[in-house]
């Protein structure tokens, strides 16, 4: 199959069917028409001259000449007519095709083309058929001759210009059939009978010469059947060239025996749209719409990619009647480049291969489509060998190229669905009715606007309302496409629209569509007036509105988010400060409105963040009680470490979790060894799961790496009970840093009382100027017989102190002595424990 460069614009040829007004003259004596006797075609040489150039689809040589038929032709009147008249003739020719570089008449006016015995009459062509280009193109005529008439009234209000530019002399018979081929209506294309209708051969010129080629009409997302159609761009990609082409529709053998098929279904130009060489496709939109006896479909597609089941290609080989050929596996991904005739290269990957295990395709076939299982075009013939046949793929054709003019989703997709797969669509259908309201919920004081959204070109529209307290309002009805509509009284109302067309009609019924209030009900939807949320929750987080058909959003503490609205939800994120600041309350307020009306809404939110959930944040930790905690809506860091899981009870583990995740919830404490160089941990009030870690500074423990800290301790609730974590008498090096890591087994959550026990006292500051505070980490509760001497042995100070585990730092006071060191003694339920001490200045 050869490769062409040609394009497509021009005009429709949609006829009227009236008859030439010179088939009514009574003339007593026979007029001469003139002739132009044009050059004979001499079909051998010119089929011969096509081998040799290895092209399959020429089928005529173009004959440049102008006529104006007012001037060249013969004149006549009859009745309110003026009727001009001229032949054209070449001896060898097949058929006949007229190109009118000049088609610009009056209302009234009428062009015919018919055969010398008027047994074969097309026209006729009016204003209809004028197009911005001022050209018409007619298909071809069969037969070596025809006449020419024009026909204007007396009363035109101006003289029209009709003048021949050229004539295609065909030297092919475009009705030829061959043997192998499988023709439309044969079996095989029995479940193809929508399909082969979207099908069409069409003709058009490329300098001297004609060409034939097949394409197929394509449905679009919006179903609104313009008229694309698609076809490879080696046959058509130059907007020049456009204006002469012709579409045969139904061009088919009414059996699978027959060779009856008839080539009077036709319409003349499109316009160019898109196409690239890339994929080898062109997107094509005829001038007018094929009528309705042409029984027009548009064919889906599939432009995802996706591998087909099997493929079937429908097309007009060598330019005559629609034929079908059938691969009945999966079409395959060319892997390779594909040099062709005319000189380009297709890329790898950028066309189907089908194998015909039925039927075959030939010269004028290009641009044929292939369709997939689905009944989808997946790509349009480019060309092949005796072997199989390379097809562009549709979804490289959809948007690989960025460009407008070179993809096919701006025209078939304009509103940027993102839809991939598209089936079929009826050219004349009954309407869809389908409709919205601009809003839905109404202020009683404002109107609305009722969008007729309906598919498939409804022409006329009938609305109902009940109940009946309302009105059309602004010059608008029940019959207008886009009523508005204002209510007199509070309620809720049902509408329908019933819509028609020449080809039926259709029903939509909305019950309760439209809620009309004195006072908008505005609210967030599904909460109450105070929410408690984990921080981690505020990330997307969306609260929806209802009520009314426009709100706006505020934020008390609007600067702990980030915000954004979308129609009724505002969206709120946590900003990266305010996950380290810990909880806070925020008012989130909504307000509706329609018009003039408004109301609002509000809710709290409590939002928890732990403030030690970082490591970062770790909490300070002392001897003794050190309080209650909450890993309530607590997470996990990033690099966050943690024991491994092998047992229980298995040392310096944790248990393994009944999930993948090892952490939930973990939150930071950090401390000091202790003095005595012994210390014991105890976390009681959930199934806790505790780890005791050494590092320099926080950051060491979230590199990822263990070789930045050490893993001194590890316990979970299987040592005790399942209700409490211990470590108990952990050996630590006094003054050193240590972080203690506390996460709830399996995610489990609440309130942890933290205990640090140890068997000394610790005394701190130490230097002082005057003030110490002493801690006692004893579990038990008691008392303390405090004594501090001087270097020399001198009893300065004093004092009998009680204590328990919840209480038990005692302070005391050395100022107003010297600056030096002393010796102090504690009695702790009958244990004496010493310390020295640094008195300062």
């Amino acid at each position: 199959m050869l490769l062409i460069s040609t394009t497509i614009r021009g005009v429709a040829q949609i006829a009227d069917n009236s008859l030439p007004a010179s088939f009514q003259l009574n003339l007593k004596a026979a007029v001469l028409i003139p002739e132009s006797e044009l050059k004979a075609v001499n079909a051998d040489e010119q089929i011969a001259r096509d081998r040799a150039e290895g092209v399959e689809n020429r089928y005529g040589v173009l004959d440049s000449l102008t006529v104006d038929i007012r001037t060249a032709g013969v004149y006549s009147e009859f009745g309110e007519y003026k009727i001009w008249r001229y032949a054209l003739k070449c001896s060898d020719a097949q058929s006949l095709g007229i190109w009118f570089k000049t088609f610009d008449i009056p209302e009234g006016a009428s062009l015919y083309v018919y055969s010398v015995d008027k047994v074969t009459v097309r026209g006729g062509f009016t204003v209809n058929n004028m197009k911005e280009d001022g050209q018409l193109t007619l298909a071809d005529f069969k037969g070596s001759s025809l006449i020419v008439e024009y026909n204007e009234p007396m009363s035109a209000v101006f003289e029209g210009g009709v003048v021949i530019g050229g004539v295609v002399k065909a030297y092919q018979d475009l009705a030829a059939v061959a043997a192998e081929r499988i023709q439309i209506n044969c079996p095989e294309g029995d479940d193809w009978q929508n399909e082969k209708k979207a099908v069409a051969m069409f003709t058009f010129r490329d300098g001297d010469f004609s060409y034939y080629c097949t394409g197929g009409l394509v449905n679009n997302v919006r179903e609104d059947a313009i008229a694309y159609f698609l076809t490879a761009n080696h046959c058509v990609s130059q907007e020049s060239e456009a204006q002469s082409s012709v579409f045969y529709f139904n061009f088919e053998n009414s059996t699978c025996e027959s060779s009856d098929g008839s080539m009077t279904q036709s319409v003349s130009g499109a316009t160019f749209v898109a196409g690239n060489s890339y994929s080898d496709f062109s997107l094509l939109k005829l001038s007018e719409y094929p009528p309705r006896d042409f029984e027009p479909y548009f064919a889906g597609w599939d432009a995802s990619g996706d591998i087909a089941q099997n493929g079937t290609c429908i097309h007009h080989p060598q330019g005559s009647t629609k034929c079908i050929a059938l691969d009945y596996s999966s079409p395959e991904s060319v892997r390779y480049s594909v040099s062709w005739s005319d000189g380009s290269v297709s890329q790898a990957f950028t066309h189907w291969e089908a194998s015909y295990d039925d039927g075959t395709d030939e010269g004028g076939s290009s641009g044929g489509p292939l369709f997939d299982q689905d009944k989808r075009i997946i790509g349009q013939l480019h060309g092949g060998d005796d072997n199989s046949s390379l097809f562009g793929k549709f979804s490289l054709s959809w948007n690989y190229r960025s460009e407008t003019t070179r993809q096919l989703k701006h025209w078939l997709d304009p509103d940027n669905t993102g839809i991939l797969v598209l089936d079929g669509l009826d050219g004349y259908t009954k309407p869809v009715a389908e409709f919205t309201p601009d809003v839905s919920i109404v202020c009683l004081s404002e109107s609305i606007q009722l969008n007729d959204e309906s598919k498939y070109d409804p022409d006329r529209w009938y609305w109902e309302i009940t109940p009946n307290t309302f009105s059309f309002i602004n010059g608008t009805t029940s019959s207008s496409q886009n009523p508005q509509v204002q209510f007199s009284q509070e309620g809720t109302y049902t509408v329908s629209l019933l819509v028609e067309n020449e080809n039926g009609d259709d029903l939509s019924l909305q019950q309760d569509l439209i809620s009309v209030y004195t006072e908008l009900p505005v609210q967030f939807l599904g909460v109450s007036d105070e929410m408690t949320l984990c921080g981690w929750e505020l990330d997307e987080f969306a609260l929806v509105a209802e009520g009314a058909p426009e709100f706006e959003f505020d934020l008390t503490v609007s600067e702990n988010f980030t915000f954004s609205q979308s129609g009724d939800s505002i969206i709120l994120s946590l900003t990266a400060d305010a996950k380290t600041n810990g909880s806070f309350d925020t008012y989130v307020k909504v307000t509706g409105s329609h018009g003039v009306c408004s109301a609002s809404d509000s809710v709290l939110l409590h939002v928890v963040i732990p403030d030690n959930d970082n490591v970062a944040q770790a909490f300070p930790l002392k001897l003794g009680n050190n309080g209650t905690f909450s890993n309530e809506c607590a997470t996990v860091e990033q690099n966050e470490p943690a024991p491994d899981t092998e047992g229980c009870s298995v040392e310096n583990n944790w248990c393994p979790p009944e999930s993948d995740e090892v952490l939930d919830n973990s939150i930071w404490f950090y401390f000091e060894g202790p003095s005595s160089g012994r210390i014991s941990i105890r976390a009681e009030g959930i199934n806790a799961q505790i780890a005791v870690y050494r590092a320099a500074n926080s950051d060491y423990l979230l590199t990822g790496s263990d070789a930045s800290y050490s893993l001194i301790a590890a316990a979970d609730e299987g040592l005790k009970s399942a209700n409490e974590a211990s470590i108990v008498d952990l050996k630590v090096t006094p003054g050193a840093n240590y972080w203690l890591q506390l996460d709830g087994n399996d995610a489990d959550s609440g309130d942890i009382k933290l205990e640090l026990l140890t068997n000394s006292i610790e005394v701190y500051p130490n230097p002082s100027s005057g003030t110490y505070h002493l801690t006692i980490a004893s579990e038990e509760a008691g008392d303390a017989e405090l004594s501090v001497f001087s270097h020399t042995g001198q009893l300065i100070y004093s004092g009998l102190e009680s204590f328990s585990p919840d209480n038990n730092t005692i302070d005391f006071n050395l100022s107003g002595n010297p600056a030096g060191i002393y010796y102090f003694r504690a009695i702790i339920n009958g244990e004496i424990m010493s310390k020295k001490l640094i008195l300062l200045r």
